[in-house]
């Protein structure tokens, strides 16, 4: 191998590693949906924890929001919770 063969095998695999590192950053997975979208998809975006996976952002997407009314990461915190909390109810009758 030659250096210039060399030097792009290791610009390329650069790269492909900063991709796998970074794909949670650049495409989210919208809480309300599951949808993984590019980043440009989502209204609103907050850090909950010092992840680099999934777990560290909660995303919810421009048409999720529509949908459900969402107009804050707020407003969708309650409005899970509020979800959760009529499944759990008619999980036991």
């Amino acid at each position: 191998m030659s250096i210039n063969s060399k030097v792009v095998f290791f610009i390329f695999f650069s790269i492909v590693m900063a991709l796998i590192i970074f794909k949670p950053m650049l495409f989210p997975r919208c809480a309300c949906c599951g949808k993984t979208k590019i980043r440009t998809y989502f209204s609103y975006i907050a850090h909950v924890g010092m992840h680099l996976t999934y777990k560290g952002q909660l995303c919810v997407c421009k048409k999720c929001c529509a949908k459900y009314n969402i107009h804050s990461i707020y407003d969708y915190k309650k409005k899970s919770e509020i979800r959760k909390r009529i499944e759990s109810k008619n999980k036991y009758i």
